[in-house]
């Protein structure tokens, strides 16, 4: 259930869609789950599309499209996000953080009832929390190294 009511309407998504990421959009179904409003959206492209609760910070939907690029660079399946004319991978609307990303078909988890059992055994959340900082830590790593990939060519030619 979204923390906040839509502030878009139904045209004026279709329009931000269309301005922002230069798909047309024919269909729009909110969809109750989550915090934010989220929305499927087809089309051009079948996509979810996400209006965060005011108060958002932009840099951590930017933080996470580059761990999904990161993650789908190295062949694992995941909803990249569709970056903007601009190349990002988010857009602040009238205050609102918004984001489009791949839908994928699926079930998503009921959050009004609470995890199987097996699932909260601290043993497991640990294991989970693991993961994602193993990819989190990957991820700071190819930043790192995509930002000195020139220093780095550049030592390399002189050790050879």
């Amino acid at each position: 259930m979204p923390l906040e009511a839509s502030r878009l309407s139904t045209d004026e998504i279709k329009s931000l869609i269309k301005d922002n990421w230069g798909y047309n959009v024919t269909e729009i179904i909110h969809l109750s789950l989550g915090s934010a409003n989220c929305y499927l959206i087809d089309g051009d492209i079948r996509g979810f599309f996400k209006e965060f609760q005011s108060g958002f910070d932009i840099s951590a939907v930017r933080r996470e499209a580059e761990l999904v690029d990161c993650i789908s660079r190295r062949g694992i399946p995941c909803a990249r996000f569709y970056r903007t004319r601009t190349g990002d991978a988010a857009l602040c609307h009238r205050g609102q953080v918004l984001s489009l990303s791949r839908y994928i078909d699926g079930e998503t988890v009921d959050y009004t009832n609470p995890l199987p059992e097996k699932y909260r055994r601290p043993e497991t959340q640990t294991e989970v929390a693991q993961m994602l900082n193993f990819a989190f830590r990957r991820t700071e790593i190819c930043r790192e190294l995509e930002r000195n990939a020139g220093a780095i060519s550049e030592s390399l030619q002189k050790l050879l």
